[in-house]
This record gives structure tokens, sequence and C-alpha cells, in this order.
């Protein structure tokens, strides 16, 4: 109940609202801009779980994952619909390509990391991450030179992650994977300051509330199940705060440096063991955590300003 309200009380607001966006010179029926952007990323990412040992001792952290260092590839793909000046649809898409990385493989004995029992390091060069979205927002104009859209939507981002060739002398025919999904609602706002006659700047900042579910494959474990060893399940939350700098090289296209840094988290979720013999054991999935940061320079091009560019 609290929820609808806070809801319909959003909605009334920026129904109230009534100054034309900044982003908007001059006033037209609808718009169309399409972004592209290309740049590098580096992700971090990582899981625990908890479990008993064969005594039947519970360890609070019994196995932990720790990817590092993934660095990719980004490319970006945005459109943008604004209708007369206010109501906003964005839609975004990016594939980063993963081509650099390593993941850490750690068992304890003992709780809170004591006593490992195995420890290895290895390769992850390979994989990808995509990242779809969403989201409507109404825009208003705060001064002359400022104007906040809030909006609300819907995202989904996958991380395909890899465990390849040991780092240590063995020569292992390694090639595990790691599936991960983040699923769920988004709200945020964007904030953009005119600063003179072709120089913009846009803050913007998003808040993720998700649903985490991945799949793995160890293919080295002959006791597990394949092509599906063990599922994770859990509910989080992510935060994505940018910054991007615009800069019009002419009345329809646009140049952008933008930066970007995110953080995603979950609370505590159940960890399924599928083995060979049928069995199903499950233990409580610790935590997720994944962070990533990103620069990237691209264009924007203003469909609407180009047409009258045209039309002139």
């Amino acid at each position: 109940m609290k929820k609808s309200s806070l809801f319909c009380g959003i909605v009334i607001f920026l129904l109230l609202a009534s100054e034309r966006c900044l982003s908007q010179k001059t006033s037209r029926n609808s718009d169309f801009e399409i972004d592209i952007s290309g740049g590098r990323m580096q992700d971090a990412f990582n899981w625990s779980i908890a479990g008993y040992t064969t005594d039947n001792t519970y360890i609070n952290i019994l196995s932990e994952l720790a990817w590092k260092n993934l660095k990719s590839n980004e490319i970006l793909i945005a459109g943008s619909y604004r209708f007369k000046d206010k109501l906003l649809v964005r839609a975004i898409f990016s594939k980063a390509s993963i081509y650099d990385g390593t993941v850490s493989d750690t068992d304890f004995q003992k709780s809170n990391r004591k006593d490992a029992v195995y420890s290895g390091v290895f390769e992850s060069n390979d994989g990808q991450l995509l990242s779809y979205g969403l989201t409507g927002g109404y825009c208003i104009s705060l001064t002359d030179n400022i104007s906040i859209t809030p909006f609300i939507g819907y995202g989904a981002a996958s991380q395909e992650l890899y465990i390849s060739e040991d780092k240590g002398p063995a020569n292992l025919n390694l090639q595990s994977t790691y599936d991960a999904r983040w699923l769920g609602y988004k709200v945020g706002f964007e904030m953009e300051f005119a600063i003179g006659k072709k120089l913009n700047l846009l803050n913007r900042f998003t808040y993720n509330q998700i649903d985490y579910s991945a799949d793995a494959n160890w293919n080295l474990i002959d006791v597990f199940q394949h092509p599906v060893s063990f599922t994770h399940k859990s509910k989080g939350f992510g935060i994505v705060p940018e910054v991007i700098i615009g800069y019009s090289l002419t009345p329809f296209l646009k140049a952008t440096l933008r930066g970007q840094f995110s953080y995603w988290n979950t609370g505590e979720g159940e960890d399924k063991l599928f083995l060979q013999n049928g069995q199903v054991l499950s233990t409580p999935l610790n935590k997720v955590e994944r962070k990533s940061k990103g620069i990237s320079i691209g264009l924007s091009v203003n469909l609407g300003r180009l047409l009258e560019h045209k039309q002139e």
C-alpha cells in the first residue's frame, strides 16, 4: 500500500510539472536520438558459500570464487524518444567482450577463511557481459541551464564467465563456466547542465532492485552433473552512477565522453549442487558481489534536428 501511494505521488508530481526540457531548444511534437559509443571496462566479481565439512562442522565460508581485473571492450547503443519535449522513453543495449582476467578458487576447512585446503589461480580471458534496459521518464526544467528527468523502468544484465588454463605448473583441460543473470526494476534520475552553447554535462544515477540467478558447469569434477553442476539464487540491488560530457559538433551531431561505475550486491541465497547419482544438495549462498568501471567515447545523432537541417 505504501509503495502504491508513493508511486501515485511521483506520477502526479511529474504530470503537474510543465517546464520545457533543456535538451530541446525548439519545441517539436517528437524527437528521436541515437547514441553509439565504445570503450574499455574492468570488472571484479566474487561469491562464496557456507556449508559443512565431512565431520559435520559448519564453515561460514566453505568455498569462495573471485574474478579479478576482468578487462573487456564494450560497445553501447542507446535510443531515446522524446514526446512533446517532456516524456522520454530510452532503450539501451551494451555488450562487452572479455579478453583478460584471472579467477581464484579457494576452499577452507575452518570458518573466517582459515586453513585453506585448496587454492588455485586460473585465467579468465573469454566470455561476455551483456546489459539491456528500458526506461520512461519526465523532463522538468529547474532553471534555464539545469533540467532533471526522473525515470523508472526494467533492466537485465548477464555475465558469461570462464575458468580456464591453470596458472600453475599443471596442464589441465579446464573449461568451467559460470553464467549469471541480474533482472529487475530500476528507478533513478538524470540531471543535465548546459555549459555554454555547445557543452553540456549529464549526471545519471540508477538504482536497481534485482533477482539474481546463476548456473555453473565445473567440467573437471566427475561427481557433478553436466552441463549444470550447481545453481545460485538470491535477491539484491545495484547502483550505477554515470557522468556524460557532450560537445555539439553540429546542430544535430554531438561527441560524448562517458564514465561509469557500478556496484551490485546480493543478500543470502541458496546454492544447489547436482550430483551424478541424482542427489541434490542445498547450502547457503553467502553473497554475490560485482564491481565495474568503464570509460567510453561516442557520437549522438538527433534525427529530428537532422531532418530539420536537411529541409532548410
